[in-house]
C-alpha cells in the first residue's frame, strides 16, 4: 500500500476511534444515548427506499455507522478499567 494511501486509512481510523471514545463518554453522562441512536439509525435505514441494489451506498453507509454504534456500545459493558469511573 503506497504512503498516501496509508495516511488517509491512518486518518479515517483515528477518527472513528475518536468517535467511538466521544459516543462512550457521552453515554455515560446520558445512559441510553447509544441505544436510541442505534434505534435511530434502524428507523432511517428501514425508511430508505427499497432498490435492487442491497448494497448501495447509503445503505453502507447506514451499516457502518450501526457497526460503530454497536460496538461503542458493546464495549460499554465490558469490565475494561480505562473506560470505568470507579
Amino acid at each position: 500500500m503506497e504512503a498516501h494511501a496509508q495516511n488517509e486509512d491512518a486518518r479515517r481510523d483515528a477518527g472513528i476511534f475518536i468517535l467511538h471514545m466521544l459516543l462512550q463518554r457521552l453515554e455515560q453522562q446520558q445512559p441510553g444515548l447509544m441505544q436510541g441512536m442505534i434505534d435511530g439509525m434502524l428507523a432511517d435505514r428501514s425508511a430508505m427506499p427499497q432498490t435492487n441494489e442491497p448494497d448501495s451506498y447509503p445503505r453502507r453507509v447506514g451499516d457502518e455507522a450501526l457497526q460503530i454504534l454497536r460496538l461503542a456500545n458493546e464495549q460499554m459493558n465490558i469490565l475494561w478499567s480505562p473506560l470505568r469511573a470507579d
